[in-house]
Formats: C-alpha cells, sequence, structure tokens
C-alpha cells in the first residue's frame, strides 16, 4: 500500500514539473516573415505577478532584421499594459532562432488575460509574427 501510495505521488509531482512549462498559445494577424515553431511560457498559467519566462523559436521565411518585441496585455477584454524588448541582429530566411524574454505581469487582479507578442521589424511599422494565449486568475 505504501509503495502505491509512493507511485501516485510521484505520478503528481512530475505532472506537476511537465505542467511548468510548455506550448501555448496560438498565431494572431502578421505580415508574415518568421513562422513560431515553439512558444512556451513558464509557470503557466503563470500564478499572481511573477515574469513570465518565454521562449518563441520560428523560421525566418524572408531575409528580416527584427529589433523589437512587443507586448500587450488585455485585462477582461481591454488594453492595460504594453512592453517592449529592444533585440538585434539580421536573420537570412530559412534561419531558425529562439527568442528568450521575461514578461512582466502588469495587472495582478483575478481576472481573464489575454497576451499578444510581435516580432517587429526595424525601422518599419511590419509585424514579422504574431502569438498570443490566455489565462485566468
Amino acid at each position: 500500500m505504501k509503495f502505491i501510495l509512493a507511485l501516485a505521488i510521484l505520478g503528481l509531482v512530475s505532472a506537476n514539473v511537465a505542467l511548468e512549462a510548455y506550448d501555448v498559445g496560438q498565431s494572431c494577424n502578421s505580415d508574415g516573415g518568421f513562422t513560431v515553431t515553439s512558444f512556451t511560457v513558464n509557470p503557466y498559467p503563470p500564478r499572481g505577478c511573477s515574469p513570465q519566462a518565454v521562449s518563441m523559436t520560428g523560421t525566418f521565411t524572408q531575409n528580416a532584421c527584427p529589433s523589437q518585441i512587443h507586448i500587450n496585455e488585455n485585462f477582461n477584454q481591454r488594453q492595460s499594459y504594453n512592453q517592449d524588448i529592444n533585440i538585434s541582429g539580421c536573420y537570412n530566411s530559412g534561419a531558425t532562432q529562439t527568442f528568450n524574454f521575461n514578461i512582466n505581469a502588469f495587472q495582478c487582479n483575478s481576472g481573464s488575460y489575454t497576451v499578444q507578442v510581435t516580432l517587429n521589424e526595424e525601422n518599419s511599422e511590419q509585424h514579422l509574427s504574431c502569438w498570443q494565449y490566455q489565462y485566468t486568475l
């Protein structure tokens, strides 16, 4: 009986670790140029005001020099916060790249959240990619 209980506890702990970070969300409207192949958030779902560690991996479908990752947080279907992360580098079409960054929570209230992340081209308003995910606190 103790063995079964120990296995059950081990299984629950393993399941909790596995749920800490995994692919979340879906693509949203963009001009194209970077195809997201993996988007992980840790922890997911977020807890309170803790920062969210994000890893966004994808492939460039055109030559591009992205200069910014733009984060837009909507709280209860109203825009509440924007965060910009400056990046540098130019990439050839076909190049695979991973962008790692933190999203700092602005709202820490109970409610519904939609976070939209865009990868923006240097010196233009072009959105190379757009990805969004949702959660509830």
